[in-house]
């Protein structure tokens, strides 16, 4: 019996695999660079390159 669950806990789990990896790509990579990206100075029209500043943006 045990093994049995374990076998069909394996199955349930690669199953799962696909929506699991799409989940973490649509959702986990935009917040992972959406952070990244406000530590720097971008802007979307300006022609000038990105420059880190760290914390500046948090800062009062």
């Amino acid at each position: 019996m045990n093994n049995k669950f374990r076998s069909d806990n394996r199955i349930g789990w690669l199953m799962a695999a696909p929506a699991l990896t799409g989940l973490a790509l649509f959702i986990g990579l935009p917040f992972l660079l959406a952070l990244i990206l406000s530590f720097t100075n971008l802007k979307l029209a300006s022609p000038l390159p990105i420059t880190f500043v760290g914390l500046q943006h948090y800062v009062r």
